[in-house]
């Protein structure tokens, strides 16, 4: 491979837009339409990170090694890391200097670059992200001499406004944006966006949208494993379930008496119209009527042959819900529970309400071991993104000469 890689720079407005999810989409999606490509996968400024080895590395970049079978090493896939403090280590010149920084970022994509004809390189954040020690995603686009694919959530207005934000930093850098994915879109609004979005960046910006990706609820969704880190709950029972899905945005508080509560999970059960296979139910640990309640509801669902995944989440802290006693569960609930080895987790130290906005705000990460969701994010994009206009804009016809 004598010639050097092209590059596609994934961008978005925001955090938690997409890049991620968009990412996976376009290996899948690139692999395919160039099958005698090499397409490869680098994130040059990472921020949530985990270590490898000794070094410390994006998380995404574990994703997109262990899921594409990459051949590059981790480290060179993630040369420049900023953990808690790094930017006040960088002030303090603790962290050397801005061309330091640059350095690494060169001999990572040197490396990766060696078995690649194309690059899919993830930014970070929002196009401003970084600029504190001098590396926003414009920056470091312009330093790679990539070509960048903007990421928004669907929408009209607003999105359109946030890209416009993003697009004159990388103007202010003389980077190219060659065009727009939409990501998160209602599918009754997709018609809608195809028009007026469409034909506004042809009008304003003449690049394309590439791409309207759908709402999938199930996108978001957390794994049981992943909440129990995120709450730092104690799962006392039901590991078994640790792959299963929880929607942690639409979560049942249980602050009523048992009777409503079974009612409303008779509902339902008979209808399964407004209700859901794997839901959340949060209520606080001396609520032994409710515990009960949630566990009688289990073995009626088994005994019946219905599958029903139903997770219950304690709460231990302070609650104004909850009734006078230990705030501990009892000793004979605790053994029923183990028993029926369900999904019930504790939370020490937090009340219902803390826990809600936890869940409420919680958005998981992509991980190579949750493959019911990075399976669905590979398809769910590669199948609503225009690959054939994306690689006209990236030129690749030039590595049919390499190949």
């Amino acid at each position: 491979m004598s010639k050097k890689p092209i590059k596609l720079f994934v961008a978005a407005t925001g955090q938690h837009v997409g890049k991620t999810t968009t990412c996976l989409g376009m290996l899948t999606g690139l692999r395919k339409f160039l099958p005698d490509s090499q397409v490869n996968y680098i994130k040059p400024v990472g921020q949530q990170h985990v270590v490898v080895d000794g070094v410390k590395v994006d998380k995404d970049v574990v994703l997109f090694k262990k899921w594409f079978d990459l051949s590059a090493r981790e480290p060179a896939m993630s040369p420049v890391v900023v953990p808690a403090g790094f930017t006040r280590d960088y002030i303090d010149n603790k962290k050397g200097k801005r061309s330091d920084l640059v350095a690494m970022i060169d001999r990572a994509v040197d490396e990766v670059s060696k078995e690649s004809d194309l690059i899919v390189v993830e930014g970070t954040g929002h196009t401003g992200v970084g600029s504190i020690f001098e590396l926003n995603n414009a920056q470091v686009a312009s330093q790679l001499k990539a070509k960048v694919l903007l990421v928004a959530n669907g929408g009209l207005g607003s999105s359109f406004d946030e890209l416009e934000l993003n697009r004159l930093a990388y103007q202010n850098y003389n980077v190219e944006v060659i065009g727009v994915v939409l990501n998160k879109c209602k599918p009754s609004k997709i018609p809608m966006l195809q028009d007026y979005f469409g034909r506004v960046l042809k009008e304003r910006w003449n690049v394309p949208l590439l791409g309207i990706i759908p709402q999938d609820s199930f996108l978001t969704q957390s794994t049981l494993i992943d909440l129990v880190k995120h709450l730092k709950a104690e799962q006392v029972a039901g590991e078994k379930y640790g792959d299963q899905h929880y929607d942690t945005h639409n979560v049942t508080m249980v602050a009523t008496n048992l009777t409503r509560f079974l009612e409303r999970l008779q509902i339902n059960f008979d209808t399964n119209q407004h209700g859901t296979k794997s839901p959340l139910i949060l209520s606080h640990v001396t609520r032994n009527d409710i515990i009960l309640g949630y566990l009688s509801h289990w073995q009626k669902c088994k005994a019946l042959g219905i599958e029903w995944t139903g997770a219950l989440v304690l709460a231990s802290g302070s609650d104004k819900n909850a009734r006078g006693g230990k705030e501990t569960l009892q000793a004979h609930v605790l053994t029923t529970i183990i028993a029926m080895d369900v999904p019930v987790l504790l939370v020490k130290g937090s009340n219902t309400f803390q826990i809600m906005q936890k869940m409420d705000d919680f958005t998981p990460k992509m991980h190579a071991e949750d493959t019911k969701r990075v399976e669905l994010a590979c398809q769910h994009v590669s199948d609503h993104v225009d690959f054939a206009h994306l690689s006209r804009l990236l030129e690749t016809d030039s590595l049919n000469d390499q190949a």
